[in-house]
């Protein structure tokens, strides 16, 4: 009974997953940036570990990452085949051009402008 007492009056009670409010994206916190050097830094926990893990271990992480690296540029050669195709395809309407000559303005941006002048 007192635990039950103990529970009413030190929590809240537990709401079900379907009325807990949305995070208000305002609410976060920023990054702050003077642990990013921390982040970078090896672990002294690593050295401790580098002789608790087997070897066949070490291996297998660098076969897993090997598969993840040429499933990435897998996908990367994909996208690049499509990007091609595609720049092929609108090549034969003349698109990309026909819309680089209706939007474009022949004024040189003032950006490069300026940087021509430092030159």
């Amino acid at each position: 009974m007192a635990e039950d007492k103990a529970k009413n009056v030190f929590f809240e009670p537990i709401m079900a997953a379907a009325k807990v409010p949305m995070p208000d994206c305002k609410n976060f916190v920023k990054f702050d940036d003077t642990i990013k050097i921390e982040f970078g830094h090896t672990p002294v926990m690593n050295e401790t570990l580098r002789h608790v893990i087997p070897p066949q271990v070490r291996s297998m992480q660098k076969e897993f990452n090997n598969l993840v690296q040429n499933l990435i540029d897998q996908h990367y050669k994909s996208q690049d085949k499509l990007d091609q195709e595609e720049k092929v395809f609108l090549g034969q309407f003349k698109l990309p051009m026909a819309y680089h000559e209706l939007t474009a303005t022949g004024d040189i941006p003032e950006s490069y402008a300026n940087k021509i002048a430092e030159f």
